[in-house]
């Protein structure tokens, strides 16, 4: 930083100090873990759920891992387990980032992905009639074989 001074009948003398780093602020730091919300299991949705940090960051980002290693493109606060990943361990790593700060990243505990749900019907079985081989719905139903 460089002072110039300046008086009447007196040459301008300028004064100059050495550059200085302003370093960041502290990192936000966890008050509350984060941690995982909804299925551990194919096809379902899991959340992560940042925690409380202090000081409050400004934003957080999110890396999801199976059995640690970072699981490539992975990176919303929302992941879907697909079948590759059974029996995996799913976690994900949360960072906390504040203006002017440091960050921090806290990992969740991890769970087994289990296996998804079987398929449900979206419709209620129904019995086919004329078609040999199916039975009808009709009072005098019959085959011949």
């Amino acid at each position: 930083m460089a002072v110039t001074a300046h008086k009447a009948g007196h040459p301008a003398v300028t004064a100059s100090s050495a550059a200085v780093a302003v370093a960041k602020g502290v990192a936000p730091k966890a008050v509350k873990a984060p941690s995982m919300s909804g299925g551990i299991r194919v096809g379902v949705k899991t959340t992560a759920v940042p925690g409380t940090w202090s000081p409050a960051p400004t934003s957080f980002t999110y890396q999801w891992r199976a059995n640690g290693v970072a699981i490539p493109g992975a990176t919303g606060a929302s992941y879907f387990s697909p079948a590759s990943i059974v029996g995996k361990k799913l976690s994900v790593t949360v960072t906390a980032h504040r203006t002017g700060h440091r960050s921090a990243s806290v990992t969740t505990a991890a769970y087994t992905v289990a296996k998804g749900f079987a398929p449900k019907a979206t419709t209620a079985p129904y019995r086919t009639s004329g078609a040999e081989g199916f039975l009808s719905d009709g009072p005098s139903a019959s085959m011949d074989v």
